[in-house]
């Protein structure tokens, strides 16, 4: 391996910690969102608001960041995230007047998500230097994932204890990745040209969509099955279907993403998979297909992201931070757009994430220039 090789992976497993954190507190905050609309005194939609706001705000915010990011920025966005966890935690512990408890929620998760998606885009934008850049995409994400699965499985025993304590992960992670970066001897490229502000709009479309049809999916698993079972073990069966989609996820990226050779035969199965609820919508088959569609989802975003990069090595962290933009964009437009049609019928947020992925299916035959 290059000494440029090991200085970038060295710099992704520095910042493993923090990612894993903060994707730990994002999924917790998601389940607990009852929790904090009661805490802070405001209606669970105004708490969702203000989460998915930040989101998208930060999804916006962060490209234009990452192109200047040097190595002393990267540490105060990474010290950002702290302040931003400590200052949520305060906030749940001290809870202020509604109207400004909900602006300073709304506050802290936009700087929160700006931190972070930048900090992302710089451990994404990393594999560029690497000789294998989708097997080293494939191992920054099991840090994530393990978040997001202990996430899932941990945040109903976690706030029986305390509000905070599933706030602590990303607190804890951020110091851990400062400590790993003061002892990692690392230099990146630090400026970028004017040129590659703008996005490359035609590299954008397949995590948009494939993130459009797993939002889709992932709010309609509530109400399908809460046509056949009490509200809390409804709940109780989605936070299962979550979490074992996030630990096939993570496997995904272990096994198959780093040795796939293409991204059409996991659109074809993610778009399998999105279907099988509308034909079987029983537990056991909504745990497989939704760890059949994060796997296949996960594969399809990597291999892509790795694509783009190998295109277009010297705009990595730019390209990297418009790629965390769509997939966030994504997430919320097709959360958002399920549940406009959820009236229809139980199964139509499932027929639309079928339609979102097999429009990623057809783009992603479309040859990038």
């Amino acid at each position: 391996m290059r000494q440029t090789e090991i200085v970038k992976t060295g710099i992704q497993r520095a910042l493993g910690p923090i990612l894993a954190g903060y994707a730990f507190q994002q999924t917790a905050l998601t389940g607990m969102l009852p929790v904090i609309a009661e805490e802070l005194d405001l209606t669970p939609g105004r708490v969702g608001l203000a989460v998915g706001v930040g989101l998208l705000v930060s999804s916006v915010i962060a490209p234009f960041l990452v192109g200047g990011m040097t190595r002393q920025w990267l540490r105060v966005a990474m010290a950002v995230q702290m302040l931003a966890s400590l200052a949520l935690m305060g906030l749940l512990l001290v809870p202020a007047p509604a109207v400004a408890a909900f602006a300073l929620l709304l506050a802290i998760r936009i700087v929160q998500g700006t931190a972070a998606a930048a900090t992302l885009a710089v451990a994404q934008g990393a594999s560029a230097s690497v000789g294998r850049p989708v097997a080293a995409l494939a191992r920054l994400q099991i840090g994530p994932g393990l978040g997001r699965a202990f996430g899932a499985a941990l945040i109903g025993p976690l706030v029986r204890l305390s509000i905070v304590i599933p706030l602590l992960p990303a607190l804890i992670g951020a110091t851990v990745s400062l400590f790993l970066l003061a002892r990692t001897d690392w230099c990146l490229p630090m400026t970028t040209g004017h040129h590659e502000r703008t996005p490359w709009t035609a590299a954008l479309a397949v995590p948009f969509l494939v993130q459009c049809a797993v939002g889709a999916g992932q709010l309609g698993l509530g109400p399908l099955l809460a046509q056949n079972f009490p509200a809390p073990r409804a709940a109780a069966i989605a936070g299962l279907c979550l979490g074992t989609g996030y630990l096939a996820l993570m496997l995904a990226h272990v096994f198959v993403t780093p040795v796939s050779t293409g991204i059409r035969p996991a659109a074809t199965l993610l778009v399998a998979a999105l279907f099988l609820p509308v034909l079987w919508p029983q537990p056991a088959v909504l745990v497989v297909a939704t760890a059949l569609a994060a796997g296949t989802s996960g594969v399809i975003i990597a291999r892509h992201l790795a694509r783009v990069i190998s295109l277009r090595p010297a705009a990595a962290r730019r390209n990297a931070a418009w790629q965390g933009s769509a997939l966030l964009a994504g997430l919320g437009i097709g959360a958002s757009a399920a549940s406009l049609c959820l009236p229809l019928s139980p199964v139509a947020p499932f027929l639309l994430a079928c339609g979102f992925a097999l429009a990623a299916l057809l783009i992603c035959k479309r040859t990038l220039r």
